[in-house]
């Protein structure tokens, strides 16, 4: 659809996303906050991506500033138009 992409680099996604099909956002792994856990006490135990705000800062202005490579990765793999 032409349409970009922006998701965490880190997890299952990453089997059919890379830099050449979406934009991928920068995160620390961390444990799952407790708020969380108390809500959910299966994530005892697990960790989770932390996105880098500053990072999705930049990744959204580029968007704006080149809105082509948004399309252009945003392109089922094949198809050029």
């Amino acid at each position: 659809m032409g349409l970009p992409v922006i998701a965490t680099r880190w997890s299952g996604h990453l089997e059919f996303m890379d830099d050449e099909t979406a934009f991928l956002l920068g995160c620390d792994v961390v444990p799952v906050a407790e708020p969380a856990i108390r809500e959910v006490p299966y994530f005892r135990g697990h960790r989770w991506a932390e996105p880098s705000v500053r990072h999705l800062r930049q990744l959204m202005r580029q968007l704006v500033a080149d809105p082509e490579e948004g399309e252009r990765r945003g392109r089922p793999p094949g198809r050029t138009s």
